[in-house]
């Protein structure tokens, strides 16, 4: 189940450049992909144990051997309920912009929700 947390990094960045291609359908898009990633986020919280202490779910790849450098990813408790927060209030953010007719704005507060995953989880 570690590609979960690298779900949840990659379906919104896809999801934001699909709510900037899809002016007309922005708010039903974004919606729908803050709804793909709610439920990554639940799904994420249902394979974590909270009795055991350090990362879960961890990913790791090779990505430059000649420098050591790799892709690491995993999670930890407290990291996981700011995943859980992020994808509860993002919603909420989208449906106050119900006002807003301009997609490039829903496609930054995606982009916004985007990178805010990432950075919680201890890399």
């Amino acid at each position: 189940m570690a590609w979960l947390i690298t779900t949840l990094i990659v379906v919104p960045i896809v999801g934001a450049l699909l709510v900037g291609a899809a002016r007309n359908y922005a708010r039903g898009v974004a919606l729908a992909f803050n709804l793909v990633t709610a439920i990554g986020a639940f799904l994420l919280w249902r394979s974590f144990d909270s009795t055991l202490p350090g990362l879960q779910l961890v990913g790791r790849h090779s990505w430059i051997p000649a420098i050591g450098a790799e892709y690491l990813v995993g999670i930890d408790g407290l990291s996981l309920l700011l995943v859980i927060l992020t994808s509860l209030v993002f919603p909420f953010a989208l449906l106050a912009l119900r006002h807003v007719h301009r997609p490039e704005f829903r496609s930054l507060v995606s982009l916004l929700r985007d990178e805010s995953h990432p950075c919680f989880p201890p890399y």
